[in-house]
């Protein structure tokens, strides 16, 4: 246990179940209780942490779908008469960015930003849901998919556009959410690591 704590390089939370898990499985002679007691602490802090990513991902994905489908400030309970679509790739990225001047400020910013960012969340909140090593591939996946649903059912109920530079942008900008989950993943481990400390200093 004392390698695994002095180790200087902040590991991932399930590396360090799958240490811990080790470590128990050598110690033949059950000596060290405090083993079992730290891999359970961290499975526990796993499944707490998923089960909150999941409440907070699902309230955040219904919060989408109604700005997608059923908000005013959109205008989406006009709609559309024919069914509206834009399969060149870049095209509406391009004409933004070109004539950006001519739109306002916060159109700008939702087109581009916003579409952006918006499954950003995902990218952050699917490791932790998951709670076992996710990489950049499935997060891209998954992203790709919740995106592709999102533009069919615009287009499917006529209140929005299918528009494939939407799905380019939300799909890089869940690598975004998952960049800054990567970032954060370490002050988790040390922030864990503090208070596995200070309980068994105090056992």
């Amino acid at each position: 246990m004392n390698a695994v704590v002095a180790a200087g390089t902040p590991q991932v939370l399930w590396i360090r179940v799958e240490q811990e898990a080790a470590v128990n499985n050598a110690d033949k002679t059950g000596t060290n209780p405090y083993k079992v007691t730290s891999l359970q602490k961290v499975t526990s802090l796993q499944k707490r942490i998923g089960k909150l990513s999941t409440l907070l991902l699902f309230f955040y994905l219904c919060i989408i779908v109604y700005f997608v489908l059923f908000s005013d400030s959109l205008g989406r309970t006009i709609g559309y008469h024919d069914y509206q679509y834009n399969l060149t790739p870049f095209r509406e990225i391009q004409r933004f960015i070109i004539y950006r001047d001519s739109f306002s400020l916060p159109m700008f910013i939702l087109n581009l930003l916003g579409n952006l960012m918006i499954l950003a969340p995902l990218g952050f909140l699917l490791p932790l849901i998951r709670m076992k090593k996710t990489g950049p591939g499935r997060i891209l996946i998954n992203a790709g998919l919740i995106s592709l649903s999102i533009e069919l059912l615009q287009l499917v109920t006529k209140v929005g556009v299918f528009d494939v530079d939407d799905l380019i942008l939300n799909t890089v900008g869940s690598l975004i959410g998952y960049a800054i989950y990567r970032l954060a993943r370490p002050f988790v481990y040390q922030h864990y690591q503090y208070l596995e400390e200070s309980n068994h200093a105090s056992d």
